[in-house]
């Protein structure tokens, strides 16, 4: 053994001195020799950075901490095919990690260049089988004596497919024709597509998927008669179909943009209080442009600015310190190195005017004053283009976008009524007046981009992309001295013009500032009118802010950030983009990029040192830039809580046959549905139908019905997987064209959609296009649309009135219109079942403390949720009691509650009762008031159990159980409580996480409840000073649930706002209890909790509120509100007419005289109503007085701070007194968002809070 180890040390000895100032493996028993190995020494190593890929499972980073490289040299190595001896240490020892098995025959060398006297940096791009993989690339940093520097990259791992296409060429091409002439209106004859090229597609590598890789015929696609196309289009070679295309331009405003803003100009319909002035709505901050850009790796990229809408008020952002600025040179480029610099004008036309880019003639960098003020477009485009090329050459040495003295060529008044501006991969265009210096700054990086990392314009790669734009813009916009550059308005961009997104505080304008921010967007799974390939201009949000937080320091989200200045920040960008980014890289790769190029030029000419680094470190974790957003492109469904198992009525993995099945397409009168070996959630089966290529109805059900029983909740579960086609229409606006629906048939009834019964897992994303003249059958109804991202599950709630007790079928149906197709539609693992505990009844109520939950009533108790570990935590003491209750309302037939816990107490006369509650019930038994009744059982930490019941007179009865010999205060340890209440029959056992008994108790009680209410939590110190802390998990109760009075009102009826789960069953209730509604259909009994609250519905409720249930509205003939429609809501005319006669309203607009009947409320409104009917009062005459709150402070919300602004009083007061919560946080504060609206339910919770009315 010593000899071996003295060996060992021989060979580190020889490493150190054949590769001097690198990082060996300092254990020399444990090389590494698999790859596994390796990767788990580099995870211990606290001197390396690895990244890894969630999406791909492998390892997408190596980096060094301190910039030292890493040691290649722990095998002899393979020459790398047409590379160096260098890059084939590196490659053999580490890209075995990225999913690379052969680097010789899985990699082609793309670029390689010297990034400075030691570095070299070299691109490689994934093959496989000598077809490349979109997105595959690794880039490759090492030092001339064989070390690694870092490697980054991703590639598509394990392929293995079939490489010959079964679609020709010709087919395919014919495919993504037909796509141009039916969605982009351009003539077959003026469609130019490129040569076609076999590509692997693994979506992946560019967005969050799990669907498998595809052989693809890849294609750009442009029009002769409309130059503001030119859409890449990948078509399945196996099947046909379009796998991916969007648009690479946007030339004009976004449809559903205009839309938005067109309302936002209009401004909010506000309820007018009588007796105030109203002052006019604020102004929706001015929505200018921001852009859109859309690069490839292989083909030309265009850039286009496109205006985002928000409904967020614009606020003035805090100022920050600023550095003092560059004095950049006057030197013009054409003086230094021959580059050209010219300026062209378009005359306001376009090609499709029979105009050619890039125009007429203007001036060029050799006639720096261009015009001289005639043409202040052209003036500023030139000047600052040439600012641009300064910052670019004077910071980075780069001599013009492509690093090679490339001309630059910018064109102005472009169209008319253009506000946009786009580089579309030779040059830059504006509009009228959209040449700031920001903006023209933005679009001549994107050339940059197209020269560097190439980042595709698509999802995160393409958010980067624009970032990256934004950054360079406000570089060049800072240092130039020109324009508006004050603390408060430099970080936005479009500034001089109309500023439309905020690097400092990108909420201001809707963008987000952090991964997990609630302004993150999914791209297709989210605003269906628009797409913005993924999100690419909202989500430049979350890197625009760390590089402020870089650039002038700040303290964000925990982190307080030290500036480095522009130089240094620059400096670390361009090394991120020339040497470390791929074109498919997303913010986890950014997120190491940014680390490693502050390494990289530690102690270079920028000055940045290894504390710069730790403060760019802080930067991007104040961003959570390595973290996932919330919500998930990939939604799975619960199929039963933990300690539950399903009980199948009906279940099919279509692993033997699909006989349990009818398939069948309605259109045709033949089946496209059938079994497919391949790609399947489970097994090797799975059910499948394509995204057919015409018009078709195709249909799967039950071969025969499903008995649904009449007692316990029976739930409909399965996986699957869909791509239906979706893309932009001939306006522009990208629809989705295809979709598919479920839905199901009771008895022999006829088929009506299953949306009503959703209950978790992914839920119809859209609805399926309807145009004149179109042909999908499902044209219009919402429905499964666009694409999945891979195998998700849905879970539909079976237990309805309707439902229990009747034989029901289900039927999946896809509708597709006469166009081209898609993937279609995968199924498996479909079942219809209960839930079932192994001793008691059905699961009736569940929490593992994953989300948050809010508590019907507490008191000063410190209870938190641990979101890290899923626990709730708790300490109590005489000073600060414990009393929580969850409202359940189950029957006792029987019933039964298990929980996990783990508890610490000073002394024995502290327990923690967990129980079963009729009512709520006081915080200990000594005090108990009368009507308050539970069971319970009590545990501490020697455990000592006890049983505890409370009965209605206030009196109470206890068993005890033994202690063991556990210390109080000691150690805690996880124990397993259950309790059993059958009829008068309880029992109670405790056991350890071995399933060991610790101690049991049984008895009887001497009256049986015939129901629990709560399930509750509540602390007895025994009248002693003890105090207890502790963690509870895993609370479930099993029984059978009590019905509820409205069908889609159950008792553990949640909406989700601003992040926070709140029950809203008991204020429905209160307000069924109080006659102030009857829900709205009677049978079967619905209140409709989503439907969004309209001025019809509040006039009922109002009137009902304040003059209660006898009210009864006047009789026609009704003549207030005579100016408007009704056609509606006719129910409603006379409750707006008595809201009028009771001075409760004075429309909605006083000239002519109208109520708005159909106009859904804003939480700005509502608040007027609620507050109103909880302070006006009639006088002493019978005189209504009208409620005015008082003055706004502007400092109680993040969004609203203006005090002139009618509503701000109105919603302070409102949410500090209770009426309505918060829906978010913003800067530290609470966020009002005045311009959402409000549903039913949340209407129930403002009535009954400002009525101050009982809960149930």
């Amino acid at each position: 053994m010593k000899k071996t180890v003295l060996h060992a040390v021989v060979i580190i000895v020889l490493i150190g001195q054949l590769f001097p100032n690198q990082k060996v493996f300092a254990n020399p028993v444990s090389i590494p020799t698999t790859p596994s190995q390796l990767l788990d020494m580099l995870r211990d190593d606290t001197t390396v950075v690895v990244g890894e890929s969630n999406e791909t499972g492998k390892v997408t980073f190596i980096g060094s901490k301190d910039g030292t490289p890493l040691s290649t040299g722990n095998r002899s190595f393979i020459p790398f095919v047409g590379g160096n001896d260098v890059n084939s240490a590196a490659l053999q020892e580490y890209a075995p990690l990225f999913g690379i098995n052969d680097f010789n025959s899985e990699l082609t060398l793309q670029s390689s260049l010297q990034a400075d006297t030691d570095r070299t940096t070299s691109r490689y791009q994934q093959v496989y089988r000598g077809i490349p993989v979109i997105a595959g690339e690794i880039t490759l940093n090492t030092s001339s004596s064989g070390g690694l520097y870092a490697m980054m990259g991703e590639a598509s791992p394990d392929l293995s497919l079939d490489t010959t296409p079964q679609i020709d060429a010709a087919e395919a091409a014919q495919q993504a024709t037909q796509l141009m002439t039916s969605r982009y209106g351009a003539a077959a004859s003026d469609v130019i597509l490129t040569s076609p090229a076999l590509w692997i597609y693994d979506p992946c590598l560019l967005e969050p998927s799990s669907m498998p890789a595809e052989l693809v015929w890849r294609f750009e696609a442009t029009s002769v008669s409309n130059h503001s196309l030119d859409v890449l289009i990948l078509v399945n070679a196996l099947h046909g179909g379009i796998s991916l295309q969007f648009n690479q331009i946007d030339t004009s405003f976004n449809h559903g943009i205009q839309q938005s803003n067109e309302l936002a100009q209009e401004g909010p319909t506000t309820e007018v209080p009588v007796t105030e002035t109203v002052d006019p709505p604020a102004e929706t901050p001015t929505v200018t442009a921001t852009e859109t850009a859309t690069e490839t790796p292989t083909e030309t990229p265009v850039v286009t600015e496109t205006p985002i809408a928000t409904d967020t008020p614009t606020v003035t952002p805090t100022a920050t310190a600023t550095e003092t600025l560059m004095a950049l040179p006057a030197t013009l480029p054409n003086a230094i190195n021959g580059v050209t610099i010219a300026v062209y004008n378009m005359n306001h036309l376009t090609e499709d005017d029979g105009a050619t880019l890039p125009g007429t003639f203007v001036c060029n960098d050799t006639t720096p004053n261009c015009t001289s003020g005639v043409d202040t477009d052209a003036d500023h485009a030139l000047s600052y283009a040439i600012d641009t090329y300064n910052f670019f050459y004077n910071q980075h040495g780069r001599n013009s976008l492509n690093n090679a003295g490339l001309n630059i060529n910018l064109s102005v008044h472009y169209d008319n009524n253009y506000a946009n501006a786009f580089w579309n991969g030779t040059q830059a265009v504006f509009g009228d007046n959209f040449t700031p210096d920001d903006i023209v700054g933005h679009e001549l990086t994107h050339g940059v981009t197209q020269y560097t990392s190439n980042l595709y314009y698509y999802y995160q790669s393409g958010a980067i992309n624009e970032s990256f734009s934004d950054i360079w813009g406000e570089f060049v916009d800072q240092t130039n001295g020109k324009g508006t550059d004050t603390p408060a308005v430099k970080w936005l961009m479009g500034e001089d013009y109309g500023a439309f997104r905020s690097m400092s505080n990108p909420p201001l304008y809707g963008d987000p500032d952090k991964m997990t921010s609630s302004w993150y967007q999914f791209g297709d799974l989210g605003d269906l009118d628009y797409y913005d390939n993924g999100g690419v201009h909202t989500n430049s949000g979350i890197n625009n802010k760390a590089a402020y937080l870089m650039t002038d320091g700040d303290t964000f989200n925990g982190y307080s950030i030290t500036g480095l200045g522009i130089t240094k920040v620059a400096a670390i960008y361009y090394e991120v983009q020339t040497h470390l980014l791929t074109s498919g890289s997303n913010y986890n790769d950014l997120y190491y990029a940014l680390h490693q190029a502050c390494v990289n030029i530690n102690g270079g000419s920028a000055g940045v040192t290894l504390q710069d680094c730790a403060e760019v470190q802080k930067a991007l974790d104040a961003v959570e830039m390595n973290e996932d957003p919330l919500g998930t492109f990939m939604p799975q469904a619960e199929i039963c809580p933990a300690n539950t198992q399903p009980s199948n009525l009906f279940f099919d993995d279509f692993e033997t046959s699909n006989a349990k099945w009818n398939l069948s397409d309605y259109s045709t009168g033949s089946s496209v549905w059938g079994r497919v070996l391949g790609y399947s959630a489970s097994g090797s089966y799975s059910l499948y139908a394509p995204n057919y290529s015409g018009t078709a109805d195709t249909r799967a059900s039950f071969a025969n019905s499903v008995a649904v029983p009449s007692s316990g909740t029976t739930y409909l579960y399965f996986n699957h997987a869909f791509g239906f086609e979706y893309g932009a229409s001939m306006d522009g606006i990208n629809r989705t064209w295809d979709g598919a629906v479920l839905e199901y048939r009771i008895d022999s009834g006829a088929w009506q959609d299953a949306s009503t019964l959703y209950d978790s897992g992914q839920n119809y994303n859209g609805s399926v296009y309807a145009p004149v003249g179109g042909t999908n059958p499902l044209a219009g109804q919402t429905a499964f649309v666009r694409d999945s991202h891979g195998y998700i599950s849905s879970r539909f709630n079976l237990s309805t009135t309707a439902i229990k007790g009747h034989n029901v079928n289900f039927r999946w149906r896809i509708g597709t219109d006469a166009s081209v197709g898609d993937l279609g539609w995968l199924l498996d693992d479909v079942s219809i079942y209960q839930c079932q505990s192994d001793i008691t009844g059905s699961l009736i109520f569940a929490d593992g403390f994953s989300t948050s939950y809010v508590y019907a009533d507490s008191t000063s108790g410190n209870v938190t949720r641990d979101a890290a570990n899923s626990l709730l935590n708790f300490t109590s003491s005489q000073a600060t009691p414990l009393h929580y209750s969850i409202p359940i309302h189950a029957t006792n037939a029987p019933i039964e509650l298990n929980f996990r816990f783990k508890i610490s107490s000073t002394s024995g006369s502290s327990m923690l009762w967990v129980g079963l509650a009729h009512e709520l019930t006081e915080i200990t038994p000594a005090v108990a008031a009368a009507d308050l009744a539970g069971t319970f059982i009590g545990i501490d930490s020697n455990d000592k159990i006890q049983f505890l019941n409370l009965y209605p007179n206030g009196s109470f009865s206890q068993v005890d159980g033994t202690a063991s010999t556990l210390a109080y205060g000691g150690t805690q340890v996880w124990r397993n409580a259950t309790l059993i209440v059958n009829g008068l029959n309880w029992s109670i056992s405790v056991k350890d996480d071995n399933g060991s008994v610790i101690g049991t108790l049984s008895g009887t009680l001497p009256t049986q409840q015939d129901h629990y209410d709560y399930l509750t939590l509540m602390y007895d110190n025994g009248g002693g000073t003890d105090s207890i802390t502790g963690q509870i998990d895993d609370l479930y109760v099993y029984g059978t649930e009590q019905t509820a009075t409205f069908n889609d009102v159950p008792y553990n009826y949640t909406e989700t706002l601003g992040g926070v789960s709140y029950l809203l069953h008991d204020y429905v209730q209160a307000l069924y209890d109080n006659g102030l509604t009857a829900g709205t259909s009677s049978d079967p009994p619905l209140y409709s909790p989503t439907t969004n609250l309209d001025r019809s519905m509040a006039a009922v409720f109002i009137l009902r509120a304040n003059y209660g249930t006898s009210y009864t509205p006047p009789v026609e003939p009704w003549t207030t509100f005579t100016n408007e429609s009704w056609a509606n809501n006719a129910y409603a005319q006379k409750w707006a007419e008595g809201l009028y006669q009771a001075h409760l309203t004075a429309g909605c607009q006083a000239s002519p005289l109208m109520y708005c009947p159909d106009n859904i409320l804003l939480r700005e409104e509502a608040v007027v109503f609620a507050l109103r009917m909880k302070y006006d009062y009639f006088d002493g005459e019978g005189n209504l007085v009208s409620y005015t709150p008082p003055a706004a402070s502007g400092t109680v919300f993040g969004d609203m701070t203006d005090t002139g602004y009618w509503a701000t009083k109105w919603a302070e007061k409102a949410y500090l007194d209770g009426i309505l919560p918060s829906c978010g946080t913003m800067g530290g504060k609470p966020m009002f968002c005045q311009y959402n609206s409000v549903d039913r339910a949340w209407a129930a919770y403002m009535i009954v809070q400002a009525k101050n009315l009982a809960l149930p």
